[in-house]
């Protein structure tokens, strides 16, 4: 699922959403993607990972990540 084309345009279009919904604020763009993606606010040990993880990559990236986190593809 991490390379497929599907995915990879899906992560792009969220991250731009997010980008239009949030601006620049990783704070509010790492509020936002997991409220949407997994419906629940982030841990605190997520809020920190994912805050260094989108200083060091595309914002494409993240949303693909949460795009692959269990919460998004398993309902209980």
């Amino acid at each position: 699922m991490l390379n497929g084309s599907l995915s990879n345009d899906l992560a792009g279009a969220f991250a731009k959403r997010l980008t239009e919904r949030c601006g620049t604020d990783p704070d509010r763009i790492v509020d936002e993607g997991f409220r949407e993606a997994l419906g629940r606010a982030p841990k605190a040990e997520e809020r920190t990972l994912a805050l260094d993880f989108i200083r060091e990559q595309p914002l494409r990236e993240y949303a693909l990540t949460l795009f692959n986190l269990n919460g998004f593809l398993y309902v209980p």
